[in-house]
């Protein structure tokens, strides 16, 4: 396992320097657009959707801007909300919205819906199974790059679990899709300080763990994902030395 940035934080870098761009959906069939659709339940009864539609594959850097009538929705069995812009910087756009309910194993369904070509109606995906998670360290505080990171959530399921660490004197930490036994013990290398100059210093890391599965993209976009997540996070005090 290796210490990378995020993929939001890898494309925001590359858009700065590639310099990012948007189309308007007007101009663009939906067969030549890739949908990335996140669905999310943090415990707090709410569902949250994400949305970004891009031109071609998931390589592009040509984001699309929802136009003319065409419209993102969101439904689960609480309730249906459009998407609403949420952020443009770089001229990425993305949509979101939150649903009431957060049901594991119902589904829930985006559709887009557009004034002069196909929609794509059926993308839909379900919550997997809530659990709470629990660090094993009693308080205490781990020393980068020295500390295991011993984590406990339960019973274990049939997705797959990401565990990420993210915090101001830490380089952000990616396990990667792994199997979920309902406990995992990550390596010292999973808290690497963001510099060799940093010794001396502390912070309050986030460890976040996202339990997720895959769902069915409608066929008429070009390419995407859907993916549903249970996604729990707690703090952890790390000391550099």
């Amino acid at each position: 396992m290796t210490s990378i940035k995020t993929l939001t934080a890898l494309t925001l870098s590359a858009c700065a320097l590639a310099a990012c761009s948007s189309l308007s959906s007007e101009d663009l069939d939906t067969d030549g657009m890739h949908a990335d659709i996140t669905i999310e339940a943090h415990g707090d009864g709410r569902t949250q959707v994400r949305a970004s539609l891009r031109v071609g594959d998931a390589g592009s850097l040509t984001w699309v801007e929802l136009d003319e009538g065409d419209r993102l929705f969101a439904q689960n069995g609480v309730e249906r909300a459009q998407l609403s812009e949420r952020n443009d910087a770089f001229e990425m756009f993305e949509y979101a919205a939150a649903l009431d309910g957060d049901r594991p194993e119902s589904p829930v369904r985006v559709e887009l819906r557009r004034a002069q070509f196909a929609d794509a109606k059926d993308s839909q995906a379900t919550l997997p199974a809530p659990f709470t998670l629990r660090t094993d360290v009693g308080g205490r505080a781990l020393v980068a790059g020295v500390d295991a990171v011993p984590l406990r959530w339960g019973q274990g399921s049939g997705d797959d679990v990401i565990v990420r660490i993210s915090g101001d004197c830490l380089l952000d930490y990616d396990s990667g899709p792994m199997p979920d036994s309902g406990a995992v013990v990550l390596p010292p290398q999973a808290l690497e300080p963001w510099s060799s100059d940093a010794a001396g210093e502390s912070c309050v890391a986030t460890v976040q763990v996202r339990r997720v599965r895959g769902g069915t993209l409608d066929p008429a976009f070009e390419s995407g994902r859907i993916t549903a997540a249970q996604v729990r996070a707690v703090p952890l005090r790390v000391v550099i030395r």
